[in-house]
């Protein structure tokens, strides 16, 4: 016990607590002190616990606030006079002289400047804006292509604002730089928040210290909730603090209340109420609804932590965890550091008796971020968080842990998930598709494929299909903007009967932005609204991040030949349970060899494994099933037969493949010696489908041995069942009970005819 404690590091410091960064609780437009005297709302100011005012930039009242303790802001239009164009040159300098002139008197000593209209021009607070383009620089600066432009417009954008930030840091006294931003998602109304309005909050949040989201709901016609959604979008993404602006014209006072508590539950740095209103100074109490959410990892001093590799095995660092509230949903975020990949080794988190293996931190000299969901029951007794290193050769290291509530955002800018893959089609589909070997996989009777490219080659790979009868899988770019060009570059040759979307490859393990993953499923549905996504996930638990990313999940755990075959199973499991089960795709491993060998993949799979693959994704509830992939299994005609002999067996069973898995109960009793999987369970895995008064019993042995197993379950009054893939011997059925041997990995379909 004692070489236990030994290795068992908790930091006696923790308990102090830093002196944090107060919050901005703001409110926008206080007027001059000439035009009203601040003595008639300052209470209003103080009940509501307003710390920051943006106001003119007159020195009386800066002076007055600045004496009062109020951090004071001013807000400069850019760009947002009618007509004006951020290219004008004129203009620029204009803007850049006034704010020089702003910062230099030490008289004004601002505390910060928000730069507003940093865009091109646009009427977008309404309900239905309708946005037109403005810039004419393709003619101006030859600039024939639009993505081009659109980056020749945010470069105007992102300069203006850098040179802004370089006249701060040559401030006398330290000044913050804020923007305003449209609280649009790259994802929606075409993208125009990048191709019409130019602006970038994301790449502008690398220069600014806030970043503010103008989320005004009444006025976009949004509920309350669009608040929190949107703050938590910007916050996924963004490299400054996110203090969304809120709106309070037009507004009950419980309206704002709401907004404001939204804004809360979407973590935001800040607030910032848009405006003053002396009419209805009282609403400024609604403030009192801001409060940043308390990490309950309780001062995780220091900022990053070490734990370095030990001969115990048994390295962990400690630090006190407050108790969360019974049945509520906690989120940890933090950003994992390790100098070299090992697939073996990883470290773990233990939060509330809930140990957590962070599997999927991959990337290396770089910090990783990783997010858990985590629920807190009063049972939990663990009152410590505990960063874990359990491998002798390796250290990790753990920077800003933070666990905070869960607060989801239902939102129509989400898509409703597309309910099946392909209308009244099970795709039967392969990766390494080329236009050069559609021919060989449509006569092995593969009915679908995932295509790569853009431009020549995609096209005439897309026409193909079209020409031979195979439905296709576009991988698409992972940049927004040239999404946006991807998607219409294919609308003139493709069929949307064939037409399905791959938007992204195993994004939980290299930390894919989930705002961007998001707003390319987003744009995608805004096109083609009735068309399926999907995306491959090897770590089960990333599904649950990028739920609105995707419509489906494509599990593409590869076992052979050194993991159990229930490594996929238990994963389709894993994301059925969190996603429900009409969201998964199984992906079976049909490659390995010499190249893999240092990856862990040293051989091919038989063509019994990718059978039992195949068909024990089928149990778990698969609503396609795809092989990875053609260009290696397809390589040698050995290949080809075992890959074709699989798909021959998928579509023995084709009409039965969209039928959903009827829920009657089935009873595996094990009667041989080995009667256990590896992690102690039933080798044998079983499924019945229903359809036009027949039933079949699909069942599998993912073990590498021969079992023997009494499936038993009660199909009324059938006494002889046949074997599909046995020429349709007849097996006795006696007392619902199905006596059967299997062969190591050996899938086994029974017909059962009322």
């Amino acid at each position: 016990m004692h070489k236990i404690i030994s290795y068992i590091f908790i930091i006696s410091f923790v308990l102090i607590q830093p002196v944090m960064a107060v919050p901005i609780k703001g409110i926008f437009g206080i007027p001059n002190i000439k035009d009203l005297k601040p003595e008639t709302y300052e209470e209003y100011l103080n009940k509501g616990g307003v710390n920051s005012v943006f106001c003119p930039p007159d020195k009386d009242t800066i002076k007055w606030f600045k004496d009062k303790g109020f951090n004071v802001y001013i807000s400069v239009d850019s760009f947002g006079a009618k007509g004006v164009c951020p290219d004008d040159q004129e203009l620029r300098k204009h803007k850049i002289e006034d704010i020089k002139n702003l910062i230099s008197d030490e008289t004004f000593k601002i505390d910060g400047i928000w730069l507003d209209f940093i865009r091109y021009p646009g009427l977008w607070e309404v309900e239905n804006p309708q946005i037109k383009e403005t810039c004419s620089c393709r003619d101006a600066k030859n600039i024939n292509s639009p993505y081009e432009c659109m980056k020749w417009k945010k470069e105007q954008i992102y300069s203006f604002v850098k040179e802004v930030k370089e006249i701060i840091k040559k401030a006398k006294h330290p000044i913050k730089l804020g923007l305003f931003v449209v609280p649009w998602t790259k994802g929606e109304k075409n993208n125009d928040i990048s191709y019409k309005l130019a602006q970038d909050p994301f790449e502008l949040s690398k220069i600014a210290d806030y970043i503010s989201p103008m989320v005004y709901h009444k006025m976009c016609g949004h509920p309350s909730s669009w608040v929190g959604y949107m703050t938590k979008y910007y916050k996924e993404g963004i490299s400054c603090e996110v203090v969304p602006i809120v709106q309070s014209v037009d507004l009950k006072k419980e309206e704002l209340g709401e907004a404001i508590k939204s804004a809360t539950e979407g973590d935001a740095d800040g607030i910032i109420v848009y405006t003053f209103d002396d009419k209805n100074k009282d609403f400024l109490k609604e403030l009192n609804n801001f409060t940043p959410p308390q990490n309950l990892i309780i001062n995780p001093e220091p900022k990053c932590i070490d734990v370095p590799s030990n001969n115990d095995r048994n390295n962990i660092w400690s630090c006190p965890l407050n108790k969360g509230k019974d049945g509520v949903e906690y989120v940890f975020t933090g950003n994992f550091y390790r100098e070299y990949w090992d697939n073996d080794l990883y470290p773990f988190i233990r939060i509330w008796d809930q140990e957590f293996h962070i599997n999927n931190h991959i990337s290396v000299k770089t910090y990783h971020p990783i997010k858990l969901y985590i629920k807190y029951q009063t049972s939990n007794n663990d009152s410590n968080f505990q960063f874990i290193n359990r491998d002798a050769s390796i250290t990790y290291r753990l920077c800003n842990p933070r666990l905070i509530p869960n607060f989801e955002f239902a939102s129509t800018l989400n898509p409703p998930v597309t309910p099946y893959f392909y209308k009244n089609f099970f795709p039967i589909g392969v990766y390494g598709a080329t236009k050069d070997n559609l021919e060989q996989i449509k006569k092995l009777a593969i009915n679908t494929v995932i295509l790569g490219g853009s431009g020549k080659n995609l096209k005439e790979s897309v026409l193909k299909c079209n020409e031979i009868g195979l439905k296709y899988v576009l991988s698409v770019p992972h940049e927004v903007e040239q999404l946006s060009l991807f998607l219409d570059e294919i609308k003139p040759y493709i069929i949307l009967e064939n037409l399905a979307f791959y938007v992204n490859d195993e994004p939980e393990i290299w930390s894919f932005p989930i705002n961007i993953a998001n707003d390319i499923n987003r744009l995608i549905k805004d096109k083609f609204p009735k068309i399926s996504t999907c995306m491959a996930t090897v770590r089960p638990k990333g599904a649950r991040i990028y739920k609105n990313a995707s419509d489906f999940f494509m599990l593409d755990q590869y076992p052979v030949p050194f993991m159990p075959m229930t490594w996929l199973s238990d994963s389709m499991d894993h994301v059925a349970k969190e996603l429900g089960q009409k969201r998964l795709i199984s992906i079976i491993q049909a490659f390995g060899g010499e190249n893999h060998k240092n990856s862990g993949w040293p051989r091919l799979p038989t063509w019994q494994e990718m059978n039992c693959l195949a068909f024990l994704s089928i149990i778990h509830g698969t609503r396609g099933i795809f092989f990875f992939t053609f260009n290696e299994i397809g390589a040698t005609e050995e290949g080809k037969e075992s890959l074709g002999r699989v798909i021959g067996r998928l579509n023995a069973i084709y009409p039965w493949l969209n039928e959903e898995n009827d829920d009657q109960k089935i009873d595996i009793e094990m009667t041989s010696k080995y009667k256990f999987d590896e992690k102690g369970d039933s080798p044998i895995h079983c499924a019945i489908k229903k359809k036009d008064k027949k039933s079949i019993l699909i069942s599998a042995n993912t073990i590498h041995t021969y079992v023997e197993a009494n499936i038993k379950t009660d199909i009324g009054n059938t006494k002889k069942i046949k074997e599909i893939f046995n020429d349709n011997s007849l097996y006795p059925f006696r007392n619902n009970t199905l006596k059967v041997r299997f062969n190591p990995y050996e899938v086994k379909i029974f017909l059962i005819e009322e």
